[in-house]
């Protein structure tokens, strides 16, 4: 039931802002500096100014409860994230809402129940055991874009059945150049539209109708063929909805595909980029964890059978999450006047939440800014206040591939661990480059040492 907003209620600090713009530059140039400072500011609630129109961020577990499931009803995707996302995405599972929301869900939910899932390990740890073999003693790599070229590779083979090792630089570049493209269009108040034939958005036009023509070519040839491959594609054009028993169109199928395959690539390859980055800074964590491996897997791949005696690997992954959420922030909008807390929310306003800001405050995380996987000890992670850890986000929104994400980090680093150890020679340190996902800033080169 919907929370009606009283007559008394508390005022929403903000941030001093410039006439007119108001805080839009910050925004546009230091997003995670001016979420940071909102959060330290004013701790549960604060807000910024875009343009005129002022912009809360939940900062606190009860108010995201509040807006994500006790009043869900009240909030949806913001027009603007629709408005921008919808011609990359379509009306897919990441952007509808309501009862399109739960049909999508429907539909998609069976395919990631924990079972399906791990039919996926043996993908993961023969695609990064072969992706080894590519990188030579002493070589130094990028590592961004091997993980890039790593989770890419994964997911084409779960949803297409698809090898795509020789041709995952080019899709990466075009994935890329249309994450930068939305980041900054969203963030800009006097952006044209994207009809508008300008440079930038005819160069995003051509990077989604490259894509576009793989994944249509895929369903086709599957429509065509009849055959069942197992992959996520196949399994998913046989999929009806148990409601209605309708099945999919190759659009809708387009459109939950290519959602799939752009939050199982980018935000995975960016958690593990992160995640090898703090392990290099922190030698003791690091041989902890090749220790743990050691002891359990001898020098073979791991199995699924074998993750249950890979506790700390996984925490590891899941401290990293905490540090450096993919998806660092998001909006919805309140469709209706609503009341958080005591404070009130009128319609037609966008509300932020960032687990990046919420991961960071040390009243539910003890110095927030260390790296320290004993935070997930089984023990330890029960203890966790509710809703003050959401990497995958909550509520009926939460992340379809959660349980997709945590396997494969888990199986990725147990495997890579194994096998080499990874030597940063960077010029540290690095920092975030808030884009659609937190990517780290620039290249981040490691040495790779054969063990």
């Amino acid at each position: 039931m919907l929370s009606m907003p009283s007559k008394t209620h508390m005022p929403i600090p903000s941030l001093p802002g410039l006439p007119l713009l108001g805080n839009v530059f910050a925004l546009r140039k230091e997003r995670v500096e001016l979420l940071m400072r909102i959060s330290q500011e004013f701790g549960d609630i604060g807000a910024f100014h875009f343009g005129p129109r002022m912009v809360p961020v939940l900062n606190s577990p009860e108010l995201i409860h509040q807006a994500l499931v006790d009043q869900a009803a009240a909030f949806a995707r913001t027009k603007t994230v629709r408005a921008l996302g919808t011609p990359v995405l379509g009306n897919g599972v990441f952007l509808s809402d309501g009862e399109e929301h739960l049909r999508q869900r429907r539909i998609l939910a069976p395919h990631f129940q924990h079972s399906r899932v791990l039919h996926y390990a043996e993908i993961m740890t023969d695609c990064t055991s072969r992706l080894q073999e590519t990188w030579k003693a002493g070589e130094t790599i990028n590592l961004a874009d091997e993980m890039m070229r790593l989770t890419l590779w994964i997911i084409s083979k779960v949803l297409f059945d698809a090898d795509v090792l020789g041709e995952e630089r080019e899709l990466g570049e075009v994935l890329t150049y249309t994450f930068r493209h939305f980041a900054d269009a969203v963030t800009n108040p006097l952006r044209l539209p994207q009809s508008w034939p300008t440079p930038q958005n005819r160069r995003a036009h051509q990077a989604i109708n490259r894509v576009n023509a793989t994944i249509y070519r895929m369903i086709e040839e599957r429509r065509q063929s009849g055959v069942n491959r197992g992959d996520f594609l196949s399994n998913l054009l046989h999929a009806q909805d148990e409601a209605d028993s309708t099945m999919l169109s190759n659009q809708q199928a387009r459109n939950e595909i290519l959602s799939l395959f752009v939050a199982g690539h980018e935000t995975t390859a960016t958690a593990l980029t992160w995640c090898w980055y703090l392990l290099s800074q922190h030698p003791e964590i690091y041989a902890r964890m090749r220790e743990e491996g050691d002891r359990v897997l001898a020098g073979r791949l791991p199995t699924m059978a074998d993750l249950p005696n890979l506790p700390y690997s996984l925490q590891v992954f899941k401290e990293t999450l905490r540090l450096y959420p993919p998806v660092y922030a998001f909006t919805r909008g309140a469709v209706v006047p609503v009341r958080l807390g005591n404070y009130y929310i009128p319609k037609g306003t966008s509300v932020v939440i960032s687990p990046y800001t919420l991961h960071r405050r040390s009243k539910y995380f003890l110095d927030p800014e260390r790296f320290d996987p004993e935070r997930f000890d089984p023990l330890q992670e029960k203890k966790l206040v509710r809703y003050s850890y959401i990497p995958f986000g909550t509520g009926s929104h939460i992340c379809l591939g959660m349980h997709f994400a945590l396997l494969e980090g888990h199986l990725l680093l147990a495997t890579m661990a194994q096998r080499l150890t990874f030597e940063f020679v960077g010029s540290g340190p690095i920092e975030p480059e808030p884009l659609l996902t937190l990517r780290p800033k620039g290249q981040i080169l490691m040495r790779v040492r054969q063990r």
